[in-house]
Parts: C-alpha cells; sequence; structure tokens
C-alpha cells in the first residue's frame, strides 16, 4: 500500500472502505491485468509465476492486493480461478468470472482472460457514453438542490422568526413551507439523512434489484433497459460461441452470473425453452424486453448458422439504439427536473412572502 493510504490507516482517520473506494482501480487497469495475465498463460507460464510477475508490474494497491488474494487462494488452498475471482466483485464484472468459469470447463483459460479483457473495454466505452450524457442534468440537480437546501438552512429560519415576532395567522402553504425548514434544521436531521445512506449503502443490492424490476414497469426506461441489456447479451453471448462454448451451455453461464435477478430468471427460462423446443429464437421471447431486432436476428442465425458474426452485427445496431435512446430520455428528463425545482423553489419564495404582501395590503 501506498505511504499516503498506509499513514491514513495508521492514524485511523479514514474507515477501510473509504480507503479502497478512494483507491479503485480503473477499468483500463483491470482489463490490461487480465490480458497480461492471459498472455503470460499463453505463453507457457506457471500460474503461479504469473501472479507473481503480474503483483510486480501493478500500480493500484487494491488491484495488487486482490491478485495476491486470488494467488493465495488458487495455489495453496485449491481454489478454482473463476471462484476466486468472485471474491473480488467490486473490481472483476460478473462477465469475467463466467468466461473464466467457461474457461475452466473447456482448458482454455487463457483465451477467456484476454476475451474478458477485451469485454471489459467495449463495457467501459459504452458505459462512459452513458455518464457523458447524464453529466449535464446530474450536476445542474446537485447545484439546484444544494442551494435549495443552504436556503432552507440559513436564510428561511429568518423569516420563521419574523413571522413568530408579528404574530399573524399564516396561511396553509406558508405553514408547510416553515414545517420543511424546521425539520431541515432540526439537528435530528443530518444524523437521519446519514443512517438512511449507510443502510441504503448496505443494502445497495437488494436496491439495485427493486429499482430494475420498477424500471421494468416504466414505458421509457423499460426500453432503454431493454436495449441496454441485450447489448451486453449479443457482446457476452457472441464471445462465449465464438470461443466455441455450446450455444445451450452458454446460456446457463449467462444465467448463473446476471446482474439482476429476474434477468437471471428469464434467461433460465430461455435455457429450459431452448433445450426442450430447440428454437433460440422463441425462447428469447421469454425476455420480453428484449428488441424485436434480437429475435429476428436469432431466427436467421439458426437457418445461416453464424450466430457469433451476426451477433456481432446486431451488437453494433443496439448500441447505436441505445445513444438514441438515451439522447431521447435526456431530453425528457432534463427539462422536466429543471421545471420541478423551478416550481419547488417558486413554491418555497411564495410561501414565504404570501404573508407579507398580506400584512402590507392590512396596513
Amino acid at each position: 500500500m501506498s505511504e499516503r493510504f498506509a499513514a491514513l490507516h495508521a492514524i485511523g482517520r479514514v474507515p477501510r472502505r473509504i480507503v479502497e473506494f478512494w483507491n479503485q482501480p480503473t477499468v483500463k487497469e483491470v482489463s490490461v491485468s487480465l490480458q497480461l495475465l492471459a498472455l503470460m498463460l499463453a505463453s507457457g507460464v506457471d500460474l503461479a509465476l504469473a501472479f507473481e510477475a503480474l503483483q510486480r508490474q501493478i500500480e493500484n494497491d487494491q488491484l495488487r492486493l486482490a491478485f495476491e488474494d486470488m494467488e493465495s487462494k488458487v495455489t495453496r488452498y485449491g481454489w478454482r480461478l473463476s471462484a476466486a475471482l468472485s471474491e473480488h466483485r467490486t473490481i472483476f464484472p460478473y462477465y469475467v468470472m463466467m468466461l473464466v468459469q467457461a474457461g475452466e470447463e473447456g482448458g482454455q483459460i487463457a483465451g477467456r482472460l484476454e476475451c474478458a479483457g477485451r469485454l471489459m473495454e467495449r463495457d467501459a466505452q459504452r458505459s462512459a457514453r452513458v455518464r457523458s450524457a447524464l453529466t449535464s442534468p446530474a450536476i445542474t440537480f446537485t447545484a439546484a438542490a444544494t442551494i435549495i437546501l443552504l436556503i432552507a438552512r440559513y436564510v428561511m429560519p429568518r423569516f420563521s422568526e419574523m413571522y413568530r415576532g408579528l404574530n399573524i395567522p399564516l396561511p396553509l402553504p406558508t405553514r408547510i413551507a416553515l414545517g420543511m425548514v424546521a425539520v431541515v434544521n432540526h439537528w435530528l436531521f443530518p444524523v437521519v439523512t446519514l443512517s438512511t445512506l449507510v443502510i441504503l449503502y448496505r443494502q445497495r443490492e437488494v436496491l439495485k434489484q427493486h429499482l430494475f424490476d420498477w424500471g421494468l414497469g416504466m414505458g421509457p426506461l423499460r426500453r432503454w433497459l431493454g436495449v441496454m441489456l441485450a447489448v451486453e447479451f449479443c457482446d457476452i453471448l457472441g464471445s462465449l460461441v465464438g470461443e466455441g462454448v455450446a450455444l445451450a451451455r452458454a446460456l446457463v453461464l449467462m444465467a448463473d452470473q446476471a446482474p439482476f435477478w429476474s434477468y437471471q430468471a428469464r434467461l433460465k427460462a430461455v435455457h429450459k425453452e431452448l433445450i426442450e423446443e430447440g428454437d433460440l429464437a422463441e425462447a428469447l421471447r421469454r425476455v420480453d424486453y428484449f428488441p424485436v431486432s434480437v429475435y429476428a436476428v436469432m431466427g436467421v442465425a439458426q437457418e445461416v448458422g453464424s450466430l457469433d458474426r451476426l451477433l456481432a452485427a446486431l451488437k453494433t445496431t443496439l448500441e447505436q439504439q441505445m445513444e438514441s435512446l438515451v439522447e431521447a430520455l435526456l431530453a425528457l428528463v432534463e427539462p422536466l427536473l429543471i421545471g420541478s425545482l423551478g416550481l419547488f423553489t417558486a413554491f418555497f419564495f411564495l410561501a414565504m412572502f404570501i404573508p407579507i404582501y398580506g400584512t402590507l395590503q392590512a396596513l
């Protein structure tokens, strides 16, 4: 661990989880490390020696400690590499474990590790495009929420004191606004807020599952989630099939490692119907939020027998569709966000000044 983080641990100023979050490796670092490990294994280097050589080249402390832990589990305690990787899910995406597991079963770990590194790079590029599109609304919302909170914390209490001194009847909007100001300024507010954030963080996996299921019930979000999952599905399935993994086995691996519980259940239903009926295009209709083009391409792929190439072409088309959907959602979300914040701000200020206006009229 670097001197800076070692010092922080020594004096106890920063909890371990915060230090780990601050020192989280980038996707590029993880991707390069996987591809380096694949290169050494493909060259005939023993796994233990490959781990040692890789640790000497990694600069990120958390990533190096993760590989050190994996080396210990694999070489000393006989763990499978996929199981050791699964102990570090905050660093390695789920499809890395899935690809390595397929490599262990087929004796091609090096090739699967290289494929996992390439998938990580493509996934990072897609995520970067989405994040860049969401940056502007996020900054707008954060700035506006901060301003409103500061006004409620430092400006509105002066009005509350003034109205109590005037001893005048207050209209309902003013009483609501003053009640909200009293809640924000109560000493329990930061305690409750912090406790809520801690609970949400500890239950983040369950929250993620519920948010996904809730998103599937919303029309525009359902379409976007379907396209996003379809892109990932085509990319991973195409990679597995292209590497020689049987289609049915690839679906089992994807179902076991899928990031959402309801999505896992649907993929398992797809696998079951594929085994029983033998028609992938019809079986995939179990995932009813995929774009229609996925079912059509699967039907063609079964006839011509070039599933991996058609999936790669479909992935490119779906990525373009995903970018269009993100732009359309942002065109809808950003005005709604700004309008909602404007209405909330207007309500606050009108509620505060209505009693003053009434008092002046009475004079």
